[in-house]
């Protein structure tokens, strides 16, 4: 008896085209081909495969959400088997916060896919997918709620008084890093009575209403509050940035 590797052939990343990932969650990309085993299908026994993004990574990359996937044979699956052929499906979830590669954060940089068949005698086939990329996300969460402002006298805010400062969270649920764009409205109690929009101050740190220089005015049109929250890189340590309020009566 030969003995024949198996081989892989038509290898298709997730269509050729750039990865649109999911804010916040994590999106289902593929790599499928073809496979021969001239020993007939059935001796091809298992496949894994590698998402990683070269030239950083390589086939051999550990696995890191963020630019490299290591695909285990569970996550493989032959299928339309006839004769020699089988076509090959192997899939992995990746995280919102994966390496973008079609900006300039990681400039000349692609993904690929690596795939490796391997038969009952341990005889094997690899092959690599063209590139394609994995597309920029920018994204925020944001712990709006109600916002409860206190005084530091008894009985809480009342005319003439400011408040203490309370605070937002906005989270970075994308894979790039982003500013915040901080515009509001006056208040009203539905009864005639209104706060204008001018007497609520933002900053990013706590503050004193009365002496803050370096804080921000609200108003109706968008103010940066240039805090660049960062990309996050895993999903057990949120990439976040707290916004302080204030507010004078």
């Amino acid at each position: 008896t030969i003995l024949h590797a198996p081989t892989l052939n038509n290898l298709s990343f997730n269509g050729a085209n750039t990865v649109v990932l999911i804010e916040g969650t994590t999106t289902l990309v593929q790599v499928t081909a073809s496979t021969t085993d001239y020993n007939g299908y059935a001796d091809m026994i298992s496949a894994t495969s590698t998402f990683y993004r070269y030239p950083a990574q390589g086939p051999m990359c550990t696995a890191n959400d963020n630019n490299c996937y290591q695909i285990a044979t569970t996550s493989c699956t032959f299928s339309a088997c006839s004769g020699t052929d089988c076509s090959l499906t192997c899939s992995a979830k990746m995280q919102y916060f994966t390496d973008p590669t079609d900006s300039t954060a990681f400039p000349g940089q692609h993904w690929y896919a690596r795939m490796s068949v391997v038969d009952s005698t341990s005889l094997y086939g690899t092959a690599t997918s063209s590139s394609i990329d994995v597309g920029t996300l920018r994204g925020l969460s944001i712990d709006l709620g109600n916002i409860t402002f206190s005084s530091s006298t008894p009985g809480g805010v009342g005319v003439g008084d400011y408040s203490t400062t309370t605070k937002t969270t906005a989270t970075n649920t994308g894979n790039s890093p982003i500013d915040l764009g901080i515009y509001g409205t006056a208040l009203t109690n539905g009864v005639g009575g209104i706060i204008g929009t001018s007497s609520q101050k933002f900053a990013t740190s706590t503050f004193n209403y009365a002496s803050c220089a370096l804080c921000g005015v609200l108003s109706g049109v968008a103010t940066n509050a240039n805090v660049n929250i960062s990309k996050p890189t895993s999903t057990s340590t949120p990439s976040q940035h707290d916004v302080y309020w204030g507010i004078s009566i």
